[in-house]
């Protein structure tokens, strides 16, 4: 049990306090983090619900003058009593002592769940491992998996001279904007899933890198033959999602033989019905998605207004698009060559022959016939299995449709809340960093623009949208499904 406080130990009690509030400066740094621990007592209960566990407060001491008291309350789960904290008030010392609680308890369980070393696991638990264990220490602050989290996702930079791995970003979600908020001026975040944001969040990385390289300091880029940067060739870089994306990766039932695959197997076409390689979009404010109509459709805003639902292309499909034309996206392509994933790793469900087919191979056949312009390339990343998850991850489809996305970028360093219906940085329903307005704003604090539109820019990227556009035939031929894309009118902003 903890000592009981009294005005003799008051010496021990400034030391005690200052420690204190060191730790809730740092704590409250993070706008965000405030956000998400504002109503610690409530978790706390929920906590102690969950867990079986009997909760209580206890004030312990109460001290100073008759106007201006100070109360030292203690939490107590079962019979473990946690320090002590301080405030003018009993519920305020029950608050602070809640979010002390939340911090402990996160330091007990990343000091009790060990994850893996690097002699005892394959690449796919490395990468996992990586992810889960920033992912845990952004929880150090409040325990960010009582607020929920559906699927997580992030990338992670290897350099192999160094045989070292960092987390370049993170992000939670699976949930995407309604018609009816999407920006001409680039401000809304359409797709708010983990892949998609991990992404974004990587990519406002390589525009710090790039500005490294302008001022020839340390950069993960150099100058390629034809001008244009490139990745050197100690870099690698890894994503991992931890479940399979949305779309035709998740299109196999519990009755195909799932496989432990090596590193060493070879890709291939697998498929076991008519429908799967089908190209398969997301609906506004839903879960689960649909196959698309048989040829590339733009979505314009005249139809969105006159009550069509926005739809959005599946993760499987992104990242599908990925392996042909780069991560950078087409805006990047004007200055740097295509970066292509090392590896990808797939938490649950995981079917070797299914992934490789949705996320690589789907027009493997077209792509030998009708090959791409060079730098691009159909890349087939290492695409492997982990069992490294926690309870979360397994409730993808439960009925808490709440969950606010979050994303994370070493880069920014802190993190941020998305309302994904909204596509809006919370609390105030501000422009996200994530945001196509904010990502261009990137590329201008470098690169000249000459009054050009995002657009604009984006299509002087001439051998990328070639590419893009062979992609779009090869799916209408192979598998009678086209593209969606949005109205170019979503892009024309400066």
């Amino acid at each position: 049990m903890s000592r009981i406080l009294t005005n003799d130990n008051d010496n021990e009690i400034q030391t005690v306090q200052q420690s204190y509030d060191d730790f809730i400066l740092d704590f409250k740094a993070d706008p965000s983090i405030t956000i998400l621990s504002k109503n610690s007592l409530s978790l706390l209960h929920e906590y102690a619900q969950l867990n079986g566990q009997k909760l209580s407060f206890q004030v312990i001491s109460q001290f100073g003058q008759s106007h201006q008291p100070i109360f030292a309350v203690a939490v107590l789960l079962d019979d473990r009593q946690f320090s002590a904290e301080f405030a003018s008030t009993k519920r305020d010392a029950c608050i602070e002592a809640a979010y002390k609680v939340f911090y402990q308890l996160s330091l007990d369980a990343r000091q009790s769940q060990r994850f893996i070393t690097k002699n005892d696991c394959t690449l796919f638990d490395r990468i996992a491992s990586e992810i889960l264990s920033t992912y845990r220490d952004l929880c150090i602050s409040v325990l960010l998996e009582l607020i929920g989290c559906k699927v997580l996702a992030g990338f992670v930079l290897e350099k192999t001279d160094k045989q070292t791995f960092t987390v370049i970003s993170l992000a939670t979600g699976n949930k995407c904007a309604g018609g009816s908020v999407l920006s001409p001026k680039g401000l809304v975040v359409h797709d708010s899933h983990a892949e998609q944001l991990a992404r974004r969040g990587f990519i406002r990385y390589l525009y710090g890198q790039l500005d490294s390289f302008r001022k020839n300091t340390e950069s993960i880029f150099e100058k390629a033959d034809n001008e244009k940067l490139i990745l050197k060739s100690t870099i690698r870089i890894h994503f991992y999602t931890s479940f399979a994306p949305c779309g035709d990766s998740a299109l196999f039932t519990p009755r195909d033989k799932i496989t432990e695959a090596s590193i060493k197997d070879e890709h291939q076409l697998y498929r076991t019905a008519r429908v799967q390689g089908q190209l398969r979009s997301k609906i506004e404010n839903g879960e689960g998605t649909i196959p698309t109509d048989s040829k590339h459709t733009i979505l314009s805003l005249d139809a969105i207004a006159n009550g069509k639902h926005v739809r959005h292309m599946s993760c499987s499909d992104k990242i599908f698009s990925w392996n042909v034309l780069g991560i950078q996206g087409a805006l990047l392509s004007n200055i740097i060559q295509p970066i292509y994933l090392h590896s990808i790793t797939i938490g649950f469900p995981f079917h070797y022959g299914h992934l490789c087919r949705a996320l690589c191979c789907r027009l493997q056949d077209y792509f030998n016939s009708n090959s791409l312009s060079e730098p691009y390339r159909l890349n087939h990343p290492l695409i492997g299995h982990t069992k490294l998850q926690w309870k979360e991850e397994n409730h993808r489809n439960n009925n808490n449709n709440s969950y606010d996305s979050l994303n994370w970028n070493i880069n920014d360093k802190t993190i941020e809340l998305i309302e994904p219906s909204l596509g809006k940085r919370k609390p105030n329903n501000e422009p996200s960093r994530l945001c196509k307005s904010e990502i261009f704003q990137l590329y201008k604090n470098i690169y000249a623009t000459n009054n050009k539109t995002y657009d604009q820019i984006k299509k002087s990227s001439v051998i990328y949208q070639q590419c893009k556009y062979q992609m779009f035939h090869g799916f209408e031929l192979y598998y009678s499904t086209g593209w969606i894309s949005k109205d170019p009118c979503l892009s024309m902003f400066m």
